[in-house]
């Protein structure tokens, strides 16, 4: 996929196909759109094709209760069935199956790094720039913190029920997750700043003078640029 696409033109097609398919209504458009996206994504996805599946059955888990509950209306009958409500559900389905495919085929061995380069291709605000990247980041390590608090459990012979000591158990684990999850949110921003992280390349305003010699501050001559004059005033050197 890389060969064909750059990320960001990967991310721009996905987002594209998902607002084309969200304002179609016709059944028959959906159907050949599911049955495209299913195709690129056996394509892309062939090598990790387990992985991806077990994602598309868990969003198919929540289609279900959809499907359970929106085909159905209460009427002085009783509980029957809505052609709107089926027509709906079937809206749905579709377009959800076909969007998640596609998107999952457009991102195929993209990166967090990758999708936040990808993202500041283009001209957004620079604060949703950073809200996006860091969301991306903080998801994998809610994840990553979740599983550590719950092996950390289950090796202390922690066992699920319907008692009062789960509900204190989770409740804990809840808390647990919020304070661990900050500390390391804490220390991704530190690591990102380390690695000089910015919402755009051109909020940088360093500026070097290659041609001048360095002179010293207190010669009674202006350095060449603002960046060494602030350096020399706190006693270092950019």
């Amino acid at each position: 996929m890389d060969k064909w696409f750059a990320p960001h033109r990967r991310l721009l097609v996905a987002v594209l196909w998902a607002f084309l398919l969200s304002g179609i209504r016709q059944t028959d458009w959906l159907t050949a759109g599911l049955s495209a996206a299913f195709v690129l994504f056996i394509i892309c996805r062939r090598r990790q094709l387990g992985h991806s599946l077990l994602t598309v059955i868990k969003l198919n888990i929540f289609v279900l209760f959809i499907w359970l509950t929106l085909p159905w209306k209460i009427e002085s009958q009783g509980i029957v069935q809505s052609p709107a409500g089926i027509f709906l559900a079937t809206q749905i389905t579709l377009k959800m199956n076909a969007i998640l495919l596609f998107v999952s085929a457009m991102l195929t061995n993209m990166t967090d790094i990758d999708l936040a380069c990808a993202v500041k291709r283009y001209p957004l605000p620079d604060k949703l720039i950073k809200l996006f990247i860091l969301t991306i980041r903080y998801i994998a390590i809610f994840s990553e913190t979740k599983q550590q608090l719950e092996t950390a459990m289950k090796a202390r012979g922690f066992k699920k029920g319907m008692n009062k000591r789960t509900f204190m158990m989770l409740s804990q684990l809840v808390a647990l997750l919020l304070i661990k999850a900050m500390h390391k949110a804490e220390t991704t921003e530190m690591a990102l700043k380390a690695r000089g992280f910015y919402a755009r390349p051109s909020s940088i305003t360093t500026k070097r003078c290659v041609n001048d010699s360095p002179k010293p501050v207190n010669s009674g001559q202006q350095p060449c640029c603002p960046s060494q004059h602030n350096a020399g005033n706190s006693g270092s050197e950019l």
